[in-house]
């Protein structure tokens, strides 16, 4: 309910745009916002800018008939109109490759624009919108896997449309939902030299922590807003920071950014506590004791920052803080977080989660020259279970990297993994029936393929081997082929994969060619 609190409040300050990523994953939440933006967006009031750029190419991702933006339907009473690219959590899906905000456009709730219907050449035309004399193109893009637009922007696939007229009369905003740092990867985030020099300001979401001033990049001349999350989607360092939402305004081609503090979200308390430091040290005359001194010793922290939380929360948030302790127990037994939290059972959001307990991670022991071993030397704090960065689809990888008889002879599980993610935060109940049919088909494609001679038995393993390790050499294009499979209808298409997998097409994929699928 805190989304959907938030998500009221930034409807009362919303004026043009609202991208979208934490709600919109149950049909409850689904109902919630639609009540919302029915209640603050329908109505009588004069809407004072105007859409002068085709619909027909802004809107060519949905149905004919809904190809035009709510305030100029007949039918409906628009006095607040939003305008939303999708996230990462609603992003399209499916054999029909649709998204949640896709059914809200249908409704005539919002305006979905920045949808690509073809992923691997992205042409984005901008909304182009006429005030007095202020005109404004709004350009749109929502979230692609971000190796897959990483590579899309190296091979030039990703063009800007421009007004043909008065080019350089308009404001140029950019909307999109990547990541911006890089994150596990050199490919896995959109490095802001790839975007056109032309914009004015860009607004990059799907990035939690708020920079409420726009950042200059002098490499390519524009700025950059990123408004972080509406409410703490986990419980980390940046989710403890103020949330904003935003206003611009446009004038020309000057434009100006207000911040306005969100009063409904949930206080977020996070503080690191080394037990040592603290004055706590195990020894043989504490052992009974030295637990019982440190639950006590958590328990008054606790206690203080429950009472720092209700004197200076606002009157419109969520009465229970969540809190999260990062304790450093060094040789202390870690207390039990669920009989730790009972004790503050409904005074607190996440009474089963409160502590998380770290260790300290030595560097690799070192051989000396006589064979002896080297000391290790205490470097940095981890976290002994990291629930709120380590996702179930990265527990899953590590159980089958860790497990060498996992008993996964054709499928790969990093490719599963994506399929579960999909499943878990698409809400896409047919993400991993639909992996199985897939890789189960390009493997018997690529055992077709494949010449054996000698042993069947060891030959057709080795061929299962060889398969699954070039699929997982090239496992974003793979993911790519799979997701391409989906969209243009499944079953109809074979073969991709498996012919980039052969032995004979065991070449860099930028040399395969894309006709076999």
């Amino acid at each position: 309910m805190v989304s959907v609190t938030s998500f009221y409040y930034v409807t009362l300050c919303l004026t043009w745009m609202l991208s979208s990523s934490d709600f919109l994953v149950f049909l409850f939440l689904l109902q919630q916002c639609a009540s919302l933006l029915r209640s603050y967006c329908m109505g009588d009031g004069q809407v004072k800018f105007q859409l002068v750029s085709e619909p027909e190419v802004n809107f060519a991702h949905v149905e004919p008939q809904f190809r035009r933006i709510n305030t100029e339907d007949p039918d409906l009473n628009i006095n607040l109109p939003v305008y939303s690219i999708h996230g990462n959590h609603d992003d399209p899906s499916g054999l029909k490759y649709l998204s949640e905000l896709d059914l809200l456009h249908t409704y005539g709730l919002i305006n979905y624009f920045g949808k690509a219907n073809d992923i691997e050449n992205i042409d984005i035309y901008p909304l182009l919108f006429t005030k007095g004399t202020t005109k404004l193109a709004l350009y749109g893009l929502g979230s692609i896997r971000d190796e897959r637009l990483h590579r899309a922007y190296l091979n030039n696939r990703v063009q800007m449309k421009r007004p043909s007229e008065a080019t350089d009369e308009w404001f140029n905003l950019f909307v999109l939902h990547q990541n911006r740092p890089a994150h596990r990867g050199s490919h896995n985030y959109i490095p802001e030299s790839f975007l056109d020099s032309f914009l004015d300001l860009v607004v990059w979401g799907h990035e939690h922590d708020p920079i409420p001033e726009p950042e200059h990049n002098k490499e390519r001349g524009f700025e950059v807003l990123q408004p972080g999350s509406s409410v703490a989607t986990s419980m980390s360092d940046g989710e403890g920071k103020q949330k904003f939402c935003y206003v611009v305004k446009v004038c020309g081609r000057r434009y100006r950014v207000e911040p306005i503090a969100l009063r409904t979200v949930r206080p977020f308390v996070i503080e690191e506590i080394d037990l040592k430091q603290a004055g706590f040290t195990k020894t043989e005359a504490n052992t009974d004791t030295i637990r019982l001194e440190v639950e006590t010793f958590l328990a008054g922290r606790m206690e203080r920052i429950i009472r720092r939380v209700e004197e200076t929360k606002g009157p419109h948030q969520p009465k229970q803080p969540l809190v999260r302790l990062r304790v450093d127990f060094g040789d202390i037994e870690p207390l039990n977080p669920i009989l730790f939290g009972q004790k503050f059972f409904g005074r607190v959001a996440n009474p089963k989660d409160i502590i998380l307990p770290l260790k300290r991670k030595a560097e690799k022991a070192q051989m000396n020259g006589h064979g002896g071993v080297s000391n290790g030397v205490s470097k940095e704090i981890k976290p002994l279970i990291e629930l709120d960065t380590a996702t179930i689809e990265d527990v899953l990888v590590k159980y089958f990297d860790d497990k060498s008889d996992s008993g996964l002879m054709v499928f790969n599980s990093k490719f599963l993994t994506e399929a579960l993610r999909k499943f878990v935060n698409n809400e896409d109940r047919e993400a991993i029936l639909d992996a199985y049919e897939y890789q189960k088909a390009q493997a018997l494609q690529y055992l077709s393929l494949a010449e054996m001679s000698g042993d069947p038995g060891e030959e057709l393993l080795n061929s299962l081997r060889t398969f699954r390790s070039e699929n997982e050499k090239y496992m974003s294009d793979f993911v790519n082929d799979f997701e391409d499979w989906r969209s243009k209808g499944a079953g109809k298409k074979k073969g991709a994969a498996a012919s980039r997998a052969a032995p004979k097409a065991a070449a860099p994929i930028i040399q395969v060619t894309q006709s076999a699928f």
